[in-house]
């Protein structure tokens, strides 16, 4: 990710609570854009990275990020 990035987004979803800290660290000056993905939609914690894992690891984290971003389409579109 980079500046030219963050200035053309509204929105930054993360996947872990580290990766929201790594970027508001890089780019103080726009915290208001970062957001756990969980935590935007109502829940809590990370979303496990599946890499590695057997393939149903990666069929539950797309499920998974499946819920999540229509949430925020529904968020973000009736706003």
């Amino acid at each position: 990710i980079n500046q030219e990035i963050i200035d053309w987004s509204d929105y930054i979803f993360c996947m872990t609570e580290d990766q929201v800290a790594s970027l508001e660290k890089s780019f103080p000056h726009v915290n208001n854009k970062f957001h756990l993905l969980t935590q935007y939609c109502g829940g809590s914690g990370d979303i496990v990275d599946p890499s590695g894992k057997p393939t149903r690891a990666f069929e539950d984290c797309a499920r998974q990020l499946d819920g999540l971003i229509a949430s925020v389409l529904e968020k973000i579109t009736s706003n």
